[in-house]
């Protein structure tokens, strides 16, 4: 597994004027990819629970990740008041489940499911697949 990236990563909305940022690991394993977005405490925008699909597109576009190869994990640490994992189910426009509201004509490149959440096992099981 590499490292493409470690570090603070900064995300906006189109829609709202302020910024946020997070903790984002970017994982490559021999087949998929992980996003692995933490909500920080001194996070001066809006949270990353709120901010999923803007997280999204940007490190697909600021990485060059093939999103049909992606798993993306929500986590909020223990200063957040309680640690948790969220799975986000990504679906990508030209695959057979892509719809929206029943019309996939209506739909951005990306639906996201989600967040889920997910034990610590499930998270360790998805390090091992990568």
């Amino acid at each position: 597994m590499d490292i493409v990236y470690d570090g603070k990563f900064c995300y906006r909305s189109s829609s709202r004027p302020d910024a946020g940022w997070c903790h984002l690991q970017v994982l490559s394993g021999k087949t998929h990819y992980l996003l692995l977005c933490t909500e920080l405490p001194d996070n001066p925008g809006f949270p990353i629970r709120n901010a999923v699909i803007h997280i999204l597109k940007q490190a697909i576009h600021l990485f060059s990740l093939d999103p049909a190869k992606l798993h993306y994990i929500l986590h909020s640490p223990a200063s957040s008041g309680r640690i948790e994992y969220c799975y986000v189910t990504i679906k990508v426009r030209g695959q057979p489940d892509f719809k929206f509201m029943g019309r996939p004509d209506l739909a951005s490149e990306f639906l996201i499911d989600g967040p889920s959440p997910m034990d610590l096992g499930q998270v360790n099981a998805i390090l091992e697949a990568l």
